[in-house]
């Protein structure tokens, strides 16, 4: 009977805490319909790959690795960018560009609507590494895939906190949007009524379009040819005219299919000990206050009263690159692999990282 709980010791808190924010994201698919097809699958993954020893991971026994499913569909589909692009054919079938060429002028509305995502760069800027911001801020684009191509392109570390927030905030846009818009104008020019005349645009204007606009990008910015093409792809597939089933296809089953997989593989980076770090805390913390109104103001004093305070407690499997980084002599490594010594290193004030204790196995 022994060996039946026997992998209970190896259970943290740091792994029910997990457990903790993936029924919270299954909560929140379910009971408040935020973004089901992704919050669901990614709720539940977060608590798949915190399960103690969780074979949907990689884990290393007795020195061999051992593949974990959701490790395999990561390095298939999230590291080389693979499932975020065939999701954009999805997007890209849905879309209906005719209002915008009817209307050129509106692309000036689009380009402005990005100016949140060069001043989340500038405070995130402040706090992380340049990789880290510009993947937190372009969460202000309010387009997941995107938000996932960029952090992977970038390697940044927060990846499962960016796609958490990403689409959370997507998800609260028509909560966020009507006490903001309230504000902001009088009810007097929200009962205004603008006609709309819905204009026709070519065949031949729709077909060129997304082929255009791919060679302008391509020739522009060479490294989006993958992002901007696989989006217009799947609108040249609508706008054809001769592949209607394959349009609808892309829209729903190949969309839906790769939104699933997408959830919960990004959950393989939600392990306790990637996802509970002091800055990932940031940058929930941060995005929560946004979402209850603060000002920028506000969440930037914020993250300065609150950076500094955070600590991060960890524990290293092998002390070899403690002393290759000149941490521990070489004697200090043997008689510790020998001896099994586990230090318990805490980060905490300007990043500093400073020994706690020294234990014997990972149990202790």
């Amino acid at each position: 009977m022994e060996i039946l709980y026997s992998n209970l010791g190896n259970l943290t808190w740091q792994q029910v805490v997990m457990w903790a924010i993936g029924g919270l994201l299954i909560y929140l698919a379910i009971a408040k319909d935020m973004e089901p097809s992704l919050l669901l699958p990614m709720g539940f993954g977060a608590i798949l790959v915190n399960l103690p020893m969780s074979g949907a991971i990689d884990q290393w026994v007795s020195g061999q690795l051992e593949r974990g499913a959701l490790s395999v569909l990561y390095d298939a589909g999230i590291a080389n960018e693979l499932f975020p692009l065939i999701l954009f054919i999805g997007i890209g079938a849905m879309i209906d560009f005719g209002p915008l060429l009817t209307n050129p002028k509106l692309m000036i509305f689009g380009a402005a609507a990005q100016f949140g995502i060069f001043f989340t760069l500038c405070l995130a800027g402040m706090f992380f590494d340049l990789p880290d911001a510009a993947s937190i801020a372009i969460i202000g684009a309010a387009d997941g895939p995107t938000a996932i191509v960029v952090a992977q392109k970038l390697q940044s570390q927060y990846l499962g906190a960016i796609m958490v927030a990403a689409y959370s905030y997507m998800a609260l846009v028509p909560i966020i949007q009507p006490p903001v818009i309230r504000l902001l104008t009088t009810k007097k020019e929200r009962l205004i009524r603008m006609p709309y005349e819905q204009k026709s645009v070519g065949k031949t204007t729709r077909i060129l379009f997304p082929i255009l606009t791919t060679i302008v990008a391509g020739v522009v910015a060479p490294a989006s040819v993958s992002l901007v093409g696989f989006l217009m792809f799947g609108n040249l597939i609508r706008e054809c005219g001769v592949l209607n089933s394959l349009s609808e296809t892309a829209q729903k089953v190949l969309a839906n299919l790769v939104t699933i997989f997408l959830g919960v593989t990004i959950a393989s980076q939600m392990q306790a000990e990637k996802f509970l770090q002091p800055q990932t805390l940031l940058i929930l913390g941060a995005h929560e206050l946004y979402e209850q109104g603060k000002s920028m103001e506000e969440v930037e004093q914020w993250l300065l009263d609150n950076r500094l305070r955070a600590h991060a407690w960890l524990t290293v499997d092998d002390l070899k690159y403690l002393r290759r980084g000149g941490r521990i002599s070489s004697t200090s490594a043997v008689f510790g692999t020998m001896l099994s010594i586990k230090p318990i290193i805490v980060m905490g004030k300007g990043g500093k990282m400073d020994p706690a204790e020294k234990v014997q196995g990972r149990q202790k």
